[in-house]
């Protein structure tokens, strides 16, 4: 199962995928993660997103051969915004990218 890349005016992109035999596309990860809880795929999702159904066995974890490795996240906004709550989240991405995981 993939989601679609939501890149406007870059290449779009696809990461993590397993096999490049059939793939099930998904407008976003949130419709990605109702269709895994439906039973419809598989794929992967942002531990942060699934926790709690991993927790109440609603999803469970796979371990696959090869490990994938991390990929790297970019925080990108526009120079002329300088608003506190931009500055904020900026600040509490940068502090926690150590706990963040894909």
């Amino acid at each position: 199962m993939v989601a679609h890349d939501s890149a406007k005016q870059w290449i779009t992109q696809t990461h993590s995928v397993i096999s490049k035999d059939n793939y099930f596309y998904v407008p976003s990860i949130e419709y990605k993660l109702r269709a895994q809880l439906q039973g419809i795929g598989c794929g992967f999702l942002p531990r942060s997103r699934i926790q709690q159904y991993l927790d109440n066995g609603q999803l469970i974890e796979l371990n696959i051969t090869p490990k994938q490795e991390p990929i790297a996240l970019y925080l990108a906004w526009k120079t002329v915004n300088r608003g506190k709550a931009l500055t904020t989240i900026r600040e509490m991405l940068i502090a926690d990218k150590e706990k963040i995981t894909c």
